[in-house]
């Protein structure tokens, strides 16, 4: 069986604990901020996370842009050149057009190498599609095949799931992210409840009144959804509002979940589309049906 090489994008938000841990590696985005254009690295190697923030902080936008065909390439083709198969576990092409570059990409490598190119668009971003790969790398390491890890995500990539605490929708509605029953334009300002739906859309479906009746919300969310069996991590990322976040992961504990909780930035593709003050979490439960919350 060939070896496999794994990747998701700079929306997945994996951290480099995990990439290493896992092998995963991933297709590098972009993002144009106070007239520069940076790398959209996990690791903020050209911006540290609480300027990022900062500088969204004083009214300014980060526009994103999703990896080249150029950058899919160098990664595809250095997989392919070893031997290796490619797995890339793509963020939801919903939101982002990565997905559609990397199957050109794959078109033009067909008849130039033997092994396998599989694309899977993932309907998720942020840690929810992160976690995919997680299990697809375990999976891997445990001896299954490319077939087999393939047919698992697409049976269960609909339990991965994103729900998401924002400010101020402002942002998202800003970035043409957000999909809702409600008139938008009489939302902004108030904070907003959204979750990754069904068919790889963010959907605002609750607009409390106040930031912990918010995250109370989200973390009732968590009680009722989480596969309590499947004993996987819950990931809690922010956009510099670290206080916010421990605070969530008090009130998740409160409700005795014992699952290990990971806290971190959100990554700069996400965190231009969520908007400074933002929340994420992101974990494995009950598949996610658009009815359960409409």
């Amino acid at each position: 069986m060939p070896e496999l090489k794994i990747l998701v994008d700079s929306t997945a938000d994996l951290s480099l604990e995990d990439r290493q841990k896992y092998n995963i590696d991933y297709l590098h985005m972009s993002f144009y901020l106070d007239k520069k254009i940076y790398d959209a690295s996990l690791d903020w190697e050209e911006i540290q996370p609480k300027s990022y923030y900062r500088i969204l902080r004083e009214g300014h936008r980060s526009f994103t842009g999703q990896a080249s065909i150029n950058e899919i390439t160098i990664k595809f083709e250095a997989a392919l050149s070893q031997g290796k198969d490619v797995l890339y576990i793509g963020c939801s092409s919903m939101l982002s057009g990565t997905i559609n570059n990397a199957r050109i990409v794959a078109c033009d490598f067909i008849d130039k190498y033997d092994n396998k190119i599989v694309i899977i668009d993932s309907l998720r971003s942020n840690y929810a599609q992160g976690m995919m790969a997680i299990m697809a790398a375990k999976m891997y390491q445990e001896g299954h095949t490319l077939g087999e890890i393939v047919h698992v995500l697409h049976r269960d990539r609909l339990r991965y799931q994103t729900f998401c605490y924002l400010d101020s929708l402002e942002w998202m509605k800003k970035a043409g992210r957000v999909k809702s029953s409600y008139k938008l334009k009489d939302l902004i300002g108030f904070h907003s409840l959204v979750f990754s739906d069904a068919d790889g859309y963010n959907s605002l479906f609750r607009s409390p009144k106040t930031k912990k009746g918010g995250l109370t919300s989200l973390a009732e969310i968590v009680y009722e959804r989480l596969d309590k069996k499947a004993n996987q991590d819950i990931y809690i990322e922010h956009a510099d509002c670290l206080e916010d976040a421990l605070e969530f992961s008090q009130i998740l504990k409160s409700y005795g979940i014992k699952n290990t909780i990971k806290i971190a930035y959100l990554g700069p593709i996400i965190g231009a589309t969520t908007g400074p003050q933002s929340l994420t979490v992101s974990f494995y439960g009950k598949k996610i049906s658009n009815a359960d919350f409409f």
